[in-house]
């Protein structure tokens, strides 16, 4: 892979802006619940699959409220074999949604 530039991170969500253009770069180095296929239909990745409304995995309450469920595929490891958990996502979460770090008024995270 080659590029014209010096990403500043490889992080899917960075905790600063960033342009656009560098979604490319970071996408070879995560991984995410899901992807978009060639033709832009969101499609499981890390996920078992994808949420479906008016089901188990996919609650909207009266009061507006919604709730989803990801289950993820098993045998999913990082680089180095170590198993991955659904607390690698909790964690990530609780990093992101940290108002110190600038990310938390941001869409999705200000809705969670």
């Amino acid at each position: 892979m080659a590029i014209r530039y010096e990403p500043t991170s490889l992080a899917t969500r960075e905790l600063d802006s960033v342009s656009v253009g560098q979604y490319t770069t970071k996408r070879a180095f995560n991984a995410q619940l899901a992807i978009l296929d060639e033709r832009g239909i969101p499609r499981p990745y890390l996920a078992e699959t994808l949420p479906q409304l008016n089901s188990e995995s996919w609650h909207v309450f009266p009061d507006g409220r919604m709730e989803t469920t990801y289950h993820l595929r098993s045998g999913i490891a990082w680089h180095d074999g170590e198993p991955f958990s659904a607390e690698n996502f909790a964690f990530a979460w609780r990093v992101y949604s940290a108002p110190e770090l600038g990310q938390a008024a941001s869409s999705p995270l200000n809705r969670m």
